[in-house]
């Protein structure tokens, strides 16, 4: 399967269906996927985090990895606090300032740990807050503005009561349309 990535930014939604050879179908899987103007420069981005669980290999590197996964189907596709809670951060930093626009974050496919509010502050001086993450792969889209940044920090500053480990399965950090 393939597809083409469109001109304007939109939402993308992707689907698994199993049919049987009788015609009998079921929904397995559903992931959906922003894409925007000006592309992803979240992978080319130093990661660093007030802690990881790097043991189980969810480190903080796999928030811009890519893979908008996780627990249960792959664990060590995301990253994963030590215990963190409110408070736990993780920071993008670029070796050239970026133009950027637009975060996209992804919390953990995991019901127990849900982030419920958080900020993103850029080095510029900039704060935008962010409400609570959907924890079922739908894109969360943070509007930070066009703006020239080199680092942006994400912070956690609310959790579910059920919440043991805060963590993403992804960011997106778009830059802005040329």
């Amino acid at each position: 399967m393939s597809f083409v990535v469109p001109d304007e930014a939109q939402t993308l939604g992707f689907e698994l269906v199993v049919r049987t050879d009788k015609g009998l179908s079921s929904s397995a899987v559903r992931v959906e996927l922003m894409t925007a103007q000006g592309g992803n420069v979240a992978g080319s981005a130093a990661v660093t985090a007030s802690s990881e669980a790097a043991s189980n290999g969810q480190a903080a590197q796999k928030a811009v990895d890519g893979a908008i996964t996780g627990y249960p189907g792959d664990a060590a596709a995301e990253w994963v606090t030590a215990g963190g809670k409110q408070g736990s951060w993780l920071t993008l930093t670029w070796d050239a300032p970026q133009t950027v626009s637009e975060v996209f974050l992804y919390d953990r496919f995991n019901s127990n740990d849900q982030i419920t509010g958080g900020r993103v502050d850029c080095d510029d001086g900039s704060s935008t807050d962010f409400g609570e993450l959907d924890n079922y792969g739908k894109p969360n889209r943070v509007d930070i503005g066009q703006r020239t940044i080199s680092s942006l920090t994400v912070t956690v500053t609310s959790v579910s009561p059920s919440t043991g480990n805060v963590g993403l399965a992804e960011i997106q950090v778009f830059g802005a349309a040329a």
